[in-house]
């Protein structure tokens, strides 16, 4: 099990255990990658094992400076396909763990069905990854709306962009708000330091709050 180095998180999902799948998800800018970034170098600390970080919008030369080890493999091949993520993680071993950011700029390679079936299809494989390697997976997501009522809601009914199905497939659900993404004087940064504040746990939802 692998702590995120974050302990209001931590208290309420355990961390991130083997053979799970976990959603992170927000609206743009609101910081999913610079939180998933410090979840990778707090799990490295715990675990020397590789470390994969499927980064399909950022290039790596923009990456390294913020990745701790060289234990953490960076890929930022563009239009990324499923079936090479899945190549490259059953060809890598000892890892401890995977994070994709984001999953709706993956694609398939020879898949014929809607796009709605194709992500469906991109989850069963996530899915499976991390059953049969008995790793967990990270995957990042975009909110297809914003969260500006989350106090007291049933979040259940949020749906990520595209990937409806990820939504019910995880194991866990992370839905990440920021107060300053909508209070404009609130100029807070995300870093390893910042204090975090669950505000929701539904089913397998988790709504986290950041300054």
């Amino acid at each position: 099990m692998l702590k995120t180095g974050y302990e209001e998180l931590d208290k309420v999902i355990g961390g991130l255990e083997n053979g799970k799948l976990y959603t992170l998800a927000s609206r743009p800018g609101v910081g999913k990658s610079t939180l998933a970034l410090n979840i990778i170098n707090n799990a490295f600390k715990q675990s020397k094992d590789k470390i994969l970080y499927f980064n399909l919008e950022t290039p790596k030369d923009l990456l390294n400076e913020r990745i701790t080890s060289d234990n953490i493999e960076i890929i930022d091949t563009p239009r990324t396909t499923i079936e090479e993520i899945k190549n490259k993680c059953e060809s890598t071993t000892d890892l401890s763990l995977i994070v994709v950011d984001y999953v709706q700029l993956i694609y398939t390679s020879s898949f014929n069905g809607s796009r709605l079936e194709e992500r469906e299809y991109i989850t069963q494989i996530f899915k499976s990854i991390a059953t049969d390697l008995n790793v967990p997976i990270l995957v990042l997501s975009q909110l297809t709306r914003d969260m500006t009522n989350y106090e007291n809601q049933d979040f259940s009914h949020l749906k990520l962009t595209e990937s409806i199905s990820l939504l019910q497939d995880s194991d866990r659900t992370i839905f990440l708000y920021r107060d300053s993404y909508l209070n404009k004087n609130n100029k807070s940064s995300l870093n390893k330091d910042y204090r975090m504040k669950i505000v929701n746990t539904v089913k397998n939802i988790v709504v986290v709050v950041i300054p």
